[in-house]
């Protein structure tokens, strides 16, 4: 007996005949999803109200504000107005996440380099303001760079804070 061998249908003649019975209308189920059988004919017309948007995003962050302060003035007839001070980056970050690189000498006086968190770097002389909480630069010695700010307690009470930061020396300096 000779087996007659039958031939494989590939997936993607499946694919073909299903969706050729689907847009030619052959198929009994495609009346019933467009409604033709009750009768009714038009374009569908999407209604949002009660549902989600699909576009918007999931979680809602607030809009990112430029970092003022806020500075109080006496306008004309003794009115009060605030106007918007715009902080320099120096003025943006804690203390804390700079870095002392280096101190040199500039026309007889010292000035230090700074690198802040980002990779950037900053030049300090004495007066230089840093900090969240209105820092200066009061001191710039060989090694170290002294900031003065200004911290108010658990009370409300304006504290002064002494701030050093030192010049790390790395291991692959040596002694010249």
């Amino acid at each position: 007996m000779k087996r007659k061998r039958q031939k494989k249908v590939s997936n993607s003649t499946i694919i073909f005949v299903t969706s050729l019975f689907l847009f030619m209308g052959i198929c009994p189920m495609t009346s019933q999803v467009f409604g033709e059988e009750q009768g009714v004919t038009g374009t569908y017309v999407y209604d949002p109200t009660g549902k989600p948007d699909p576009f918007m995003p999931f979680i809602k962050t607030a809009p990112k504000k430029p970092v003022t302060q806020k500075m109080v003035e006496r306008g004309e007839g003794g009115q009060v107005v605030e106007k918007p001070v715009f902080l320099p980056p120096l003025q943006r970050v804690d203390i804390g996440l700079f870095k002392l690189v280096g101190i040199g000498e500039r026309g007889g006086s010292r000035i230090a380099m700074m690198e802040g968190s980002d990779g950037k770097f900053f030049v300090l002389q004495r007066g230089t303001r840093i900090g969240l909480n209105e820092g200066r630069v009061t001191q710039i010695l060989p090694d170290q760079v002294i900031i003065m700010e200004t911290i108010k307690d658990a009370f409300g009470k304006s504290v002064s804070n002494r701030v050093i930061l030192r010049l790390q020396r790395g291991e692959d300096e040596g002694e010249l």
